[in-house]
């Protein structure tokens, strides 16, 4: 299997469940080497911070405040990854998410190759660094990130594991129930800022919302609380956010049968939601 050496490590950090970035990271690898790293500070584009996400990164709104947004910075990340893949841990639902979100429709980011490291070794970016003995002196922040995140991508290429996806540009609206299949991935647990709720490392179904929303409520609840969405209650299902009043009554029985936490939209509010004080995100995703 042919080995990737030329690529560019990428790692965002961000605001809130919306991943708003307020930094990026870019190191490029050539023949297996590093050559060259780029950070920046991003304003983000709607300039909502959360205490939570500052706690983590350690950035504000203050140190942001007279730097490029990521629309702006979008130029350079491109003349910089040029044909180069794609490589970061979580990509599939953090480093792509922002990207599909925040920059504008033709940008050819969107449609770059790239490897997902956490899909490849299945751990979070400080577990994957201490097996491998790899430096992390720094966990969220951005270029450390993208750092280790290249230095582990070459260790695993030493195990074989090798293989890019490409993505192909997605042409006009989702239609009918279909989803994005990044919702279907769980997120590094090293980034998950709440995980003592019942979701964490949990199956999750979200039924009876219109397809949008539905969407937004599974990212969310897997941004901020972790866990695996299922578009199907088993008897894995640890969680079920049903609708209050659309979600069918079969659902719920068979939702009861299998011993699954039911929460419905009012219920998270108050029972999970308003613990964390992030009442006005939550509210957002049902408009």
């Amino acid at each position: 299997m042919e080995k990737v050496k030329d690529f560019v490590s990428i790692d965002f950090e961000w605001q809130g469940y919306n991943h708003d970035a307020c930094a990026v990271g870019l190191v490029k690898v050539k023949n297996g080497v590093i050559v060259s790293k780029i950070y920046s500070l991003i304003r983000p584009k709607e300039n909502v911070w959360d205490k939570y996400s500052v706690a983590k990164h350690g950035l504000t709104e203050e140190m942001c405040v007279n730097a490029p947004t990521l629309e702006e910075f979008e130029h350079l990340m491109e003349v910089y990854i040029g044909d180069f893949v794609l490589v970061g841990h979580n990509y599939s639902t953090a480093e792509k998410y922002v990207i599909e979100k925040h920059t504008r429709e033709d940008s050819p980011l969107r449609t770059r190759s790239y490897i997902d490291t956490y899909q490849l070794s299945g751990k979070s970016l400080s577990d994957s660094c201490v097996e491998y003995d790899i430096p992390l002196n720094n966990h969220h922040d951005a270029l450390d990130d993208a750092t280790a995140t290249a230095m582990l991508y070459m260790k695993l290429q030493e195990d074989g594991i090798v293989t890019p996806k490409h993505v192909e540009k997605k042409k006009g609206k989702m239609q009918g129930s279909k989803r994005d299949n990044s919702l279907n991935y769980m997120v590094d647990p090293d980034k998950v800022p709440y995980n003592d709720t019942p979701f964490m490392g949990s199956i999750f179904v979200v039924s009876g919302f219109p397809d949008e929303i539905r969407d937004r409520i599974i990212a969310f609840v897997r941004d901020n609380f972790g866990g695996k969405n299922s578009g199907s209650i088993s008897s894995k299902t640890k969680v079920l956010i049903g609708h209050s009043k659309k979600c069918g009554p079969s659902k719920l029985e068979k939702a009861k049968s299998f011993g699954t936490i039911i929460y419905n939209e009012q219920s998270m509010l108050s029972e999970i939601i308003s613990k964390y004080g992030l009442e006005n995100e939550w509210n957002k995703l049902f408009y």
